[in-house]
């Protein structure tokens, strides 16, 4: 018998005694037979015989076996956790029906839940708050709105009082100002001006004195000092050297310190400052001629070397064709025409001048001190006159808040505002308004 044959007897026999039942010694070598059918020695120090049809049977065999156990284990530690789960749930459940059942009770009592325990009427309740709370809002809004409207009607009418108190305080500005000027006598003497203070009053000065004259022909002459004054120029263009023919007068500014004088005090030494005592008087001296160099002069008269062809032809409707008749002194002031106080630009903010017609409005902003304008605006220039038709009270604004824009634009933000013989009312005051709202300061 081959030792194939033996091993298949091995199988066969351990599989009839397995099945018996019963244990049975085996004694002998065991071999492994490789795929091609050769034996080969095994190493296994002891064989146990299994009845089994197969290898695969043993193995699956003994998979479910394990999976079985690992099952029954898993399913008592389930049924375990699931009886504790199970407990906790019921106690939370009872817990949240005794803290309803508490709730419901509390609610009847607080009558914030109806008997049945729902909450229809507080529903109801809160319904009826919220509409009653809309009503009130509305009531509210409607008297915010109402006390809007009194405090805008209050600001128009504060306006208006401010507006006619400015005016007020403008009127009355000026009927003291011309008190002051009828108190206030100022004649010349050859060249030298002298001021009398005939008022109740000791006068001090807010700014310095200018004083405009006229010629035979009603032109302007005077200047101030150069050297003080440079701003109202000089007679000549080369420094005082040379007579200026085209020559045209700014005025003659007489500094406050002279009309004011020294600064005065008590015996006890308390400091009055300065000013013109009432029935007091002044002094100035003047020039003939600005002279190079002698900056000393509080004002001069410019000769003129020639006259214009307009100047020729006023002088021969005036004094006849002979010009040995006209007078030679066109230069200086003629006593009969008198003169004007005028108003020193400030350093600080230029003038305003504004002009009106029946139809149109401009305005010009000049540099008193140089004597030159620095900007315009009008209604008859072509984008504002091309524009939409509006009444002459938007034109107004329109030419107001076009030269704002223009002063701005220069960084010119405080004027003079001079209205001139206007009243301030009208397109005068709402030219002035609309500059204000665009951020002109005066």
């Amino acid at each position: 018998m081959n030792i194939k044959n033996t091993v298949i007897y091995v199988v066969v026999l351990a599989t009839f005694l397995s099945s018996c039942g019963k244990s049975v010694d085996i004694e002998g070598d065991v071999f492994l037979v490789k795929g091609d059918g050769t034996p080969q020695p095994s190493a296994a120090a002891e064989v146990i015989l299994v009845a089994a049809e197969s290898l695969e049977s043993v193995l699956i065999d003994s998979y479910i076996s394990t999976v079985a156990e690992e099952m029954l284990k898993h399913e008592q530690a389930f049924k375990q956790l699931c009886s504790a789960s199970s407990i906790t749930t019921l106690d939370k459940i009872s817990g949240l029906e005794k803290k309803f059942s508490d709730a419901q009770t509390s609610g009847i009592q607080n009558q914030t839940t109806d008997q049945d325990g729902t909450c229809t009427t507080l529903q109801e309740n809160f319904l009826k708050s919220e509409e009653a709370s809309a009503g009130y809002k509305l009531r509210v809004k409607e008297l915010i709105e109402n006390e809007e409207s009194k405090i805008k009607a209050a600001k128009s009418e504060i306006s208006k009082l401010q507006s006619k108190l400015k005016e007020k305080i403008y009127i009355r500005t000026k009927e003291l100002y011309e008190d002051f000027s009828r108190d206030i006598s100022i004649t010349m003497s050859g060249f030298t001006l002298k001021i009398v203070n005939n008022s109740g009053y000791n006068i001090t000065l807010n700014q310095d004195m200018c004083l405009q004259y006229k010629n035979v022909l009603g032109q302007d002459v005077g200047h101030s000092d150069g050297g003080d004054y440079g701003s109202l120029s000089t007679c000549a263009r080369d420094g005082g050297q040379k007579d200026y023919p085209d020559y045209i007068g700014s005025g003659t500014i007489i500094k406050k310190s002279r009309i004011e004088g020294v600064g005065r005090s008590d015996q006890y030494g308390f400091n009055f400052g300065r000013y013109l005592e009432s029935g007091a008087s002044r002094t100035i001296s003047g020039s003939t001629k600005y002279t190079y160099g002698q900056n000393y002069r509080d004002f001069y008269f410019c000769e003129m070397g020639s006259y214009s062809p307009s100047e020729k032809l006023k002088m021969s409707k005036q004094f006849g064709d002979d010009q040995k008749n006209w007078p030679k002194n066109l230069h200086l002031p003629d006593p009969t025409k008198g003169y004007k106080v005028k108003k020193v630009a400030a350093k600080d903010r230029f003038r305003l001048c504004i002009s009106r017609s029946s139809k149109n409005i401009s305005a010009q902003i000049i540099d008193d001190i140089k004597n030159i304008t620095l900007m315009s605006a009008s209604s008859v220039e072509k984008d504002i006159k091309s524009g939409s038709k509006v009444n002459k009270t938007e034109l107004s604004k329109i030419v107001a808040e076009k030269l704002a824009k223009k002063a701005q634009e220069k960084k010119i933000t405080k004027i003079f505002f001079d209205r001139g013989v206007y009243k301030y009312h009208g397109r005068v005051k709402v030219f002035a308004e609309t500059l204000r709202k665009n951020g002109m300061d005066f």
